[in-house]
This record gives structure tokens, C-alpha cells and sequence, in this order.
């Protein structure tokens, strides 16, 4: 497996086509999955290979450390051993890499709670380059950890943040289900108008995301959104009205 991937990093490769996204240069996408199913030894010499690619700098636009990186991210799980290696890549000079490497290090949980809350951070309140960076990387991370991540987040003391999260927990949220309907739930009795906006809106797209899991719990979703059919934002009582609508309650 290491052998094949490896004879490919030697192989020169086209150019991208003209308005086509830029493929890996080097396979390390082919290289983390596969060694997401290896044994041990496999995994270790793969993550250090994949680091060596990501510390190289004969690319000015750092694409190889990027890759790498998000490669690792994807697979996190299967590589215990290169957390603290993220580290190093927290002053890179490219900030989709530090990103990335923030990302790596709530895979492999180095300190998995406050790079997780960095991460968010960037999203909601970063600046355009920041926040989608963080965005790419967050869906990149196992699901279960973002759906983890965002319920604590989403009884944090950012409004900025709670909301944020609040916007993300619907591609996670069936798979944490009641600790994340619950949070969704409490986040509509918000003090903040612009967290119970964000709340509602997620709830209006629960049930595609997450039937029929969502279905059997309209009775629990159809009080919450009475509650602020009169609320004092007009911003909160318009997606009161959509949200009643797309899931079919009064």
C-alpha cells in the first residue's frame, strides 16, 4: 500500500484543467484512507510520510502541506500518533494550513475541547478567508465530534458563537439526537434575538436532515415555535413562519 502511494509522489502531474478544483499533487488523499484500515506500524509510517510532505516547502503555495493536512483531518481517527505534530503548524504562514492543522488537532484530541472551540470561533466570528477555511475543516471532522463539539458550544457565552453552532448542528445533528434537539430547543428561548433566529431556522431544516427521527418529534418542536410566533423580532416571528411551514405545524 505505502509502496504504490509512495511511487505516485514521484510521478510528475499535470497541471489542474482550466476552472477545475486542483486535485492532491501527491496522493496523500489515497494514502490516509488507506491506512485509515491498516495495522498500526502502517498508520504510523503513513502520518509521518504525510507530515514530511506537509513540512516541505519546495511549493510556494504550500498546497502539499494543505493537503496533507486535510487528508489527516478526514481520517483522523486512524492516526494517534501525529496530534502533537499538528501543533508545529499553528504559525504557518498559510491560514488555510493553520487551519487545517487546528482542525488535526481535534481529531486526534490534543486538547480537543479548546481547539474545537478555536475552530468554531474562526468560523462564526473570523474573517471571510478564516471562516471558510473553518468551515471546509469542520466538515472534514468526524461527525460525531462536531455534533458533540456544537451541543457544548451551543450553551456557551458567545451569542456570536451559540448561533454559529446552532447553523451547523443540522448536518450533524441526527446523530447526537435528544442531547442536540434539546440544545436547539433551549437555544429558542434565547436572550439574544439574533441565537433564537438561528435556532428556529436550524429547527426548519431538521426534518429533512434528520427524519424519521424528527417526525416522531414534532409535538416537541411545534410549542417551542408558538412560543415566539409573537416575538419581539421581526427577524425571529419571519422564520417562525417558514419553519411552521416546511414542517407542517401551527
Amino acid at each position: 500500500m505505502l509502496e504504490h502511494v509512495t511511487e505516485e509522489r514521484r510521478r510528475p502531474r499535470a497541471g489542474p484543467a482550466s476552472g477545475r478544483r486542483e486535485q492532491c499533487p501527491s496522493g496523500c488523499e489515497d494514502l490516509a484512507a488507506s491506512a485509515a484500515t491498516a495495522g498500526p506500524g502502517e498508520r504510523t509510517e503513513a502520518a509521518s510520510l504525510l507530515l514530511t510532505q506537509a513540512g516541505g516547502k519546495r511549493d510556494r503555495h504550500h498546497h502539499h502541506a494543505l493537503y496533507a493536512l486535510t487528508a489527516l483531518v478526514k481520517h483522523g481517527g486512524a492516526f494517534p500518533t501525529v496530534g502533537a505534530a499538528a501543533e508545529r503548524f499553528a504559525s504557518h504562514e498559510d491560514l488555510r494550513v493553520r487551519v487545517a492543522g487546528l482542525a488535526l488537532q481535534v481529531a486526534a484530541d490534543v486538547e480537543r475541547a479548546a481547539s474545537f472551540a478555536k475552530l468554531l470561533e474562526l468560523a462564526a466570528k473570523g474573517s471571510t478567508d478564516e471562516s471558510a477555511s473553518a468551515d471546509v475543516q469542520l466538515r472534514n471532522l468526524p461527525a460525531p465530534l462536531v455534533a458533540a463539539g456544537l451541543v457544548e458550544a451551543m450553551r456557551g457565552g458567545d451569542p456570536i458563537v451559540r448561533a454559529r453552532a446552532a447553523s451547523l448542528a443540522v448536518g450533524t445533528i441526527f446523530l447526537a439526537r435528544e442531547s442536540s434537539l434539546d440544545s436547539l430547543l433551549a437555544l429558542t428561548k434565547d436572550g439574544d434575538d439574533g441565537v433564537r433566529e438561528a435556532a428556529v431556522m436550524a429547527l426548519a431544516r431538521c426534518l429533512p436532515a434528520g427524519k424519521p427521527f424528527f417526525v416522531d418529534r414534532k409535538e416537541l418542536i411545534a410549542p417551542a415555535l408558538s412560543a415566539l410566533s409573537s416575538d419581539s423580532a421581526t427577524k425571529v416571528t419571519d422564520a417562525v413562519a417558514k419553519a411552521q411551514r416546511v414542517l407542517g405545524v401551527a
